[in-house]
């Protein structure tokens, strides 16, 4: 059983991938424009004290994740969810290598169904604060967690979070992949018997010089 280091705690986790089916019926809303995106970023409230200061060579890039929804999951299906905003503080990062100093940038993230409704994938895009689309990803995991626990473990899941992450531990392989990086959100949480559900969603931030 692998380890799911975060917040924290160190869980033992199990992966039942396929125990629920899922299916969509009817006609879902057609994707957000990045003006829309904007739109929904005003309306947004974030959890300003789950604020995450990352510090690099050239400055540092603020975070703040976007408080809890009743369904986070059934939002990102069935219109796309606005998960974090960040802002960068002093020359960008080289994973942020197209981006510009001082801007405020959003994270959103849609499901999009492929060929033969079949093909489904999460897509993330970052849009800046003018709603212009920077840059999108198919690097995008969402995960619900059951989480069994006693109350003092209540703490960990009970609230907005985010955290930063690369890519590997070993150092041959954060070598090669030094530049990416992964934004890690907990979307909503909800108490149940014997502990609780969390939603994470986990998305890829590399965004080029070239894009």
């Amino acid at each position: 059983m692998p380890d799911h280091s975060g917040y924290g705690e160190t869980w033992q986790t199990r992966r039942h991938t396929g125990a629920v089916g899922l299916m969509l019926a009817g006609e879902r809303p057609a994707p957000k424009s990045g003006a829309e995106i904007l739109e929904t970023a005003r309306a947004t409230d974030f959890f300003e004290p789950g604020r995450l200061v990352t510090d690099h060579e050239t400055g540092s890039v603020e975070y703040v994740p976007a408080s809890f929804t009743e369904n986070a999951l059934g939002e990102m299906f069935a219109g796309g969810r606005l998960i974090y905003r960040f802002t960068i503080n002093g020359p960008p990062p080289l994973w942020f290598a197209g981006l510009t100093s001082g801007r405020t940038y959003y994270a959103f993230v849609d499901f999009v169904e492929g060929p033969d409704f079949g093909e489904g994938r999460w897509i993330g895009r970052i849009i800046d604060d003018a709603g212009k689309v920077v840059s999108s990803s198919a690097s995008v995991e969402i995960k619900q967690i059951l989480y069994f626990h006693d109350d003092a473990a209540q703490v960990q899941h009970d609230k907005p979070k985010i955290e930063i992450h690369g890519l590997g531990k070993a150092t041959e392989t954060e070598s090669v992949f030094r530049y990416y990086h992964w934004a890690e959100t907990l979307s909503d949480w909800h108490e149940y018997y014997g502990g609780c559900q969390c939603t994470h969603t986990c998305m890829d931030e590399y965004i080029p010089e070239s894009l």
